[in-house]
């Protein structure tokens, strides 16, 4: 028997959520991240001749001092990025909650729930189906709400010698960020083919431009603009 419950998702009535601006801004946020790189590298090149001339253990120091500036600068579109990720996610969730059940049953089970039990009870609810924890689609959100969590809530450690290697100094070019990415589209893909109702190009648009921002970016022929 069908649960009476259960609304459709495509049904009367007007919602607002923000969860299509954070989607926007997680896009926004990777453009910038990336033509930030793209100049942290080119400007890196500039400076290989004149390192060679120096000491080894020179170089690394000599480096930072002249490209910190955008190393902040991509440090800080990328954690961007990544928390807008986990804000487009739980806001569709919660989005999507509202309109299947209805706001008042869903403030008053799921809304305070975790990220990944809200989901497992949405799946089991609207979909008849029974998450398993270790399935991909959880344990990527998890993973990717458990490196929002190190982002909000840094925490001070100690340094000494003896723990001196959990500190190495990672290059912007190695964050993951594209893998939050990755896993953010993973779980569009995932809910568009649990309900067809939703309507990947409406509910999830990219954006078509690119954030403002004062970094010089080098054209192909090297002319920056």
């Amino acid at each position: 028997m069908k649960n009476q419950q259960v609304f459709d998702f495509l049904r009367e009535g007007s919602w607002n959520s923000s969860y299509s601006s954070h989607y926007e801004c997680a896009w926004l946020c990777l453009n910038e991240f990336e033509s930030i790189l793209k100049v942290l590298r080119e400007k890196e090149k500039t400076f290989e001749e004149e390192m060679n001339k120096m000491p080894p253990e020179y170089q690394g120091s000599f480096l930072m001092h002249h490209t910190d500036d955008l190393r902040t600068d991509a440090y800080r579109s990328a954690t961007s990025a990544h928390l807008f990720v986990c804000m487009a996610i739980e806001g569709f969730i919660n989005f999507y909650g509202v309109k299947r059940l209805g706001e008042t049953y869903y403030k008053r089970v799921l809304e305070r729930v975790g990220i990944t039990e809200k989901l497992m009870l949405i799946y089991l609810i609207c979909f008849d189906y029974k998450l398993d924890p270790n399935e991909d689609i959880v344990k990527s959100i998890r993973r990717v709400f458990d490196q929002r969590n190190v982002l909000v809530h840094p925490k001070t450690k100690e340094f000494s010698p003896k723990n001196a290697s959990q500190f190495n100094y990672v290059h912007p070019s190695e964050l993951e960020i594209h893998i939050a990415f990755e896993i953010m589209e993973g779980f569009v893909s995932e809910m568009c083919s649990r309900d067809e109702q939703i309507d990947k190009e409406f509910h999830f648009k990219k954006p078509y431009k690119s954030i403002q921002t004062s970094v010089k970016v080098p054209d192909d022929s090297g002319v920056m603009f």
